[in-house]
């Protein structure tokens, strides 16, 4: 296991000691906007990890970073935030991070 891997699995632990909210974009835009933004960086953090979805990684990105593109994200698409938070955490690396044609 990666350190990488490691602290993701720490903060994603440790995220799980809340209460289990239903997990939609309105209450990730919620818990990323709040100034304690823990479950947040796990759950984004853990989303870019574990995905094999369709978008580039950058080559070198840290875990605020990824909540700023989230953040943006789901500000820019208030209409989307009836959709799980998964899916729209997807959706806004494949936005932020898209593959040219020929990777």
């Amino acid at each position: 296991m990666t350190a990488r891997h490691f602290i993701t699995a720490a903060i994603l632990a440790a995220s799980l000691a809340t209460p289990v909210q239903a997990e939609d974009g309105n209450y990730l835009k919620k818990s990323c906007n709040a100034s304690s933004t823990g479950y947040c960086l796990g759950f984004v953090s853990g989303v870019y990890v574990a995905t094999a979805e369709p978008f580039c990684n950058p080559p070198s990105i840290k875990s605020n970073e990824l909540v700023g593109v989230v953040t943006r994200y789901l500000n820019a698409h208030p209409e989307k935030l009836n959709m799980g938070a998964g899916r729209l955490v997807v959706d806004a690396f494949i936005e932020a991070f898209p593959c040219k044609d020929d990777e």
